[in-house]
């Protein structure tokens, strides 16, 4: 009887680890910078977020702008809902300047809307964007570009957005952070 109950066990455990792991595998999502098709001339990226289940999913890119490191205006850009469904599993999103305006972009559908912070610049301006894969959480604003302007007799400084959450605002006169926040609202 206990070699029966080792045996069981010996069977049990180790599909119930599996179980747990492969559930933890499905809550990773990440975003990586893409060069695709799907890139719009100007200074900006284009990214592919993957693995997303099949669901319906609220997305939403903002800009936030900062003049010496404090918050002066937030810019809603774009917020949509999208339903993924078969073998879709992932979402393409982008950024671009377009002359004095922002180009959002979903799936290859790009919209501008015009943003002020373009007319400040003094010594050009810097972009910083996602160089390497990382994790993103639903619910949680990932900042996925920073446009920034430097004061006017200093350098504009690119900032770090691959790691930590210290962005290093106030090093230059103007930033202008979008953000993205994927929600998932429904499962199919």
């Amino acid at each position: 009887m206990k070699k029966l109950f080792l045996m069981l066990l010996l069977i049990i455990l180790p599909i119930s680890f599996m179980g747990c792991s492969s559930a933890n595998m499905e809550d990773k999502i990440t975003i990586n910078k893409e060069d695709s098709h799907l890139s719009m001339v100007g200074m900006g990226t284009d990214y592919n977020i993957s693995p997303l289940e099949r669901s319906k999913y609220g997305i939403q890119i903002y800009a936030k702008e900062y003049n010496c490191g404090e918050l002066k205006e937030k810019h809603n850009l774009l917020k949509t809902s999208i339903k993924l469904e078969n073998n879709i599993n992932d979402l393409h999103v982008g950024v671009f300047q377009n002359d004095k305006n922002i180009s959002v972009g979903l799936d290859g559908s790009y919209l501008d809307f015009p943003v002020n912070f373009f007319n400040k610049s003094y010594n050009g301006t810097a972009l910083s964007v996602l160089d390497v894969e990382k994790e993103i959480k639903l619910n949680k604003e990932t900042p996925i570009a920073i446009y920034s302007i430097g004061k006017e007799d200093d350098s504009t400084y690119a900032m770090n957005i691959d790691g930590n959450d210290d962005l290093g605002l106030g090093l230059n006169e103007n930033d202008l952070i979008i953000y993205l926040k994927i929600n998932k609202v429904g499962d199919m």
